[in-house]
């Protein structure tokens, strides 16, 4: 499967002593740091609705954590 071929995501809110954190993870296949760059840039819209969208609703600012289930074979985490 190719980045662009499927929209399949898993999310999650979660709190750690850090705070609140919405974190997605992509099933995506991507075969470069760069690549995921590129997808990660794309999302920047979207993702930045959902924040806000999450932060109203917590009363709480959340950080956003990206989770790439297969970078080249690796498990790759941006936040």
């Amino acid at each position: 499967m190719r980045l662009g071929q499927t929209h399949e995501l898993t999310g999650l809110i979660n709190k750690v002593n850090a705070g609140w954190f919405m974190i997605d993870f992509k099933t995506d296949e991507v075969r470069s740091d760069a690549e995921s760059q590129s997808a990660r840039t794309g999302m920047t819209v979207r993702w930045r609705d959902m924040l806000r969208h999450i932060s109203n609703q917590l009363k709480a600012k959340a950080k956003t954590r990206l989770v790439f289930l297969n970078v080249n074979g690796e498990v790759k985490i941006y936040d």
